[in-house]
């Protein structure tokens, strides 16, 4: 670039000398910042029968039908050509918009321009002279394809990166030096060895109740008949179905879980139709419980107390209780081999939610952006959901899921935001990383990105911080990081050759991509209550087939483990086809009118006075028969021990 300089002065002027207010337009030419097209139409040097084709091409890309020749007799389109550009830089993104497949022509444009520039003493010289660089210019323009513009792109980038190098990173051709130091030093990996004597023999159930627990059900229950109780009693006036509510328990809790486990099975566009009379949709489940007390449980569904709930930018607030049981429950299951997936998901929602990373795609669906840490074999170890008020860069997300894995030497596989800077973090922690990376991303390896390859053809060069980075020609193009044993080695797979880090990282990714359960009713739930179907249940779902298959040795398809679940959770085998039954105990809640609930009195009478009791106790309306006292409902389940009852 050096030898192509340019500066800011008028033809035939030196270039100390200033313009003067009357001086003619058309003799303070300078070079173009940005080349444009429409300027050539009116170019009388292009008016020529041989170049009547390019200028009607020209023409109908922009809209125009005069392709008449200039009348202004000096050409003054020409100073939109060649008006601003004096940086190296600028003429060279300039010429790399027309470059064509070899680096030819980006020479011919800097020796014509320049000795087009030097040649000319005025204006009318250099309409005359830059005809020839019109001309070549004309044959390349329309001769790109998409791979010349994927090829740019590579080129754009590697053009802008700074030429010091204060990261101390230097790349070279790959002679497998510092690569895989370190190795994998766990011992114990794999699922819990007691869990193989407690789930032999055991249905498909039993492994789902290995994440969500009695105790986690017990939580449900709880969360839920305290929400029903907040949200009626801040209500004046209650319609017919809020009426009706009467508080859950564990059993029918799991009955409704079962139910959208057969959702998943059995999809339908509404939910109104799984309980329809037509022949159309004829099924027993509706029997199990009916639609009108389904929709109520799935509208008091909760999982945290709204009264400990701080005003905070957290929204997860509302699911992080549930979250971290179930999370602790993933881990101490199993303990992580040497390989690792991190897998970027998204949740589907049908509007915008500003609190969340959501991205919209083609079909105008928005999806919350998660990530997944998952085993080779699709085992969900650990996942995080991306809020807005979360700062954290894909970097940070990535040691924050990896926290108890690190200085192990694991390998973690993840997709396209690798980069030289989060290898260089891990491999001080003692962790392999290897992933697709963006052309964009800082530190890259210019060379790898400008390097032309031919079909199945494989570039790679070596850092001298042990990181290697390899473009392997598909097509389209693939840049890949990787820091372990891999250099640009390839081997044979059935469709020719690949490089065994492309190999490696297509094998560990496979089978995290085990897809949960889906369900009719994802549009209309809320936020919370959703990402708890998809985040929880159904990594919760995916992992108990996984731990089946592997302890049992069981060859049951995913499709058949649903439908066993779904039966146990319905408690199908046990019940006659009605709704469960109700325990004859005294002991129940019913409404009543709204009185103090007699254990908040007594606890505030206690610590601030009869007064302040009467004041601020709990006010409900909700009555049990056999105490004849009013409770609220977490209350009474602390009184009565409330799993073991049935209320009306």
């Amino acid at each position: 670039m050096g030898d192509y300089e340019f500066e800011r002065t008028p033809l035939g002027a030196q270039p100390d000398e200033l313009m003067s207010d009357e001086d003619d337009a058309s003799s303070n030419l300078y070079l173009c910042d940005e080349y444009d097209e429409l300027s050539l139409l009116s170019d009388d040097s292009l008016s020529s029968e041989e170049n009547l084709p390019k200028r009607r091409k020209l023409a109908t890309n922009n809209g125009i039908d005069d392709l008449g020749p200039s009348t202004s007799g000096q050409s003054s389109n020409l100073n939109l050509l060649i008006n601003g550009i004096t940086r190296d830089d600028e003429i060279e993104d300039f010429a790399i918009k027309t470059e064509p497949d070899d680096g030819t022509w980006l020479e011919y444009f800097y020796s014509t321009i320049n000795q087009t520039y030097d040649e000319s003493e005025s204006h009318e010289d250099l309409t005359t002279n830059w005809g020839s660089v019109a001309d070549v210019f004309f044959d390349h323009m329309y001769c790109k394809t998409n791979q010349n513009d994927i090829e740019q792109e590579f080129k754009d980038v590697a053009e802008v990166l700074p030429e010091n190098n204060p990261s101390g990173i230097n790349w070279g051709p790959v002679d497998g030096a510092s690569l895989n130091r370190f190795g994998f030093t766990v011992n114990e990996v794999g699922i819990k060895s007691e869990l193989y004597k407690q789930l032999r023999n055991k249905r498909p159930y039993d492994f789902f109740k290995v994440f969500i627990t009695d105790d986690i059900i017990s939580y449900m229950v709880e969360q839920t008949n305290i929400y029903a109780d907040q949200s009626l009693r801040n209500k004046k006036e209650l319609k017919g179905h809020e009426k009706a509510w009467v508080p859950t328990n564990n059993r029918e809790l799991e009955i409704f879980l079962g139910i959208i486990v057969w959702t998943g099975l059995v999809q339908l566009p509404r939910i109104k139709m799984y309980w329809s009379n037509s022949v159309l949709y004829a099924n027993k489940v509706k029997n199990v419980m009916p639609r009108n007390r389904f929709e109520q449980l799935l509208q008091m569904w909760h999982f945290s107390n709204n009264e400990d709930v701080t005003f905070s930018n957290n929204r997860l607030q509302k699911l992080t209780p549930l979250i971290d049981k179930v999370q602790e429950r993933f881990q101490e299951v199993m303990t992580p081999d040497s390989c690792i997936y991190i897998q970027e998901i998204s949740v589907p929602f049908r509007s915008e939610l500003r609190f969340f990373h959501c991205i919209k795609d083609e079909n105008c669906v928005f999806r919350i952006k998660a990530y997944k840490l998952c085993t080779t074999s699709g085992y969900t170890y650990d996942f995080q959901i991306r809020c807005v008020y979360d700062t954290q860069e894909d970097d940070d997300v990535v040691f924050s899921l990896l926290d108890q894995l690190l200085d192990a030497g694991r390998t973690i596989y993840i997709d396209n935001y690798a980069s030289v800077s989060l290898a260089r973090r891990l491999l001080e922690r003692k962790t392999h990383l290897v992933g697709t990376v963006r052309a964009k991303t800082e530190l890259n390896s210019s060379e790898v990105l400008i390097k032309k390859l031919k079909k199945r053809e494989v570039f790679a060069q070596q850092s001298s911080c042990g990181i290697v980075m390899m473009k392997w020609r598909n097509p389209p193009d693939v840049l890949l990081l990787t820091t372990t044993k891999h250099t640009d080695e390839t081997v044979k797979v059935h469709r020719g050759r690949q490089p065994k880090a492309i190999v490696d990282y297509n094998k560990a990714k496979a089978q995290a991509q085990l897809q949960p359960y889906t369900h009719c009713f994802s549009w209309g739930t809320k936020w919370y209550k959703k990402l708890a179907i998809e985040m929880i249940l159904g990594s919760a779902f995916v992992n108990a087939f996984l731990l089946f298959k592997e302890i049992s040795k069981n060859k049951m398809s995913i499709i058949d483990f649903k439908e066993s679940l779904a039966e146990t959770l319905l408690h199908t085998s046990n019940s006659s086809g009605a709704v469960p039954k109700e325990i004859n105990s005294a002991h129940k809640l019913q409404h009543s009118r709204k009185n103090r609930c007699v254990v908040c009195y007594a606890k505030t009478k206690e610590k601030f006075g009869r007064m302040a009791a009467q004041n601020k106790s709990t006010r409900t309306n909700w009555y049990c028969p056999a105490c004849k006292k009013n409770y609220c409902v977490s209350c009474f389940f602390v009184v009565h021990n409330a799993t073991k009852y049935e209320y009306n």
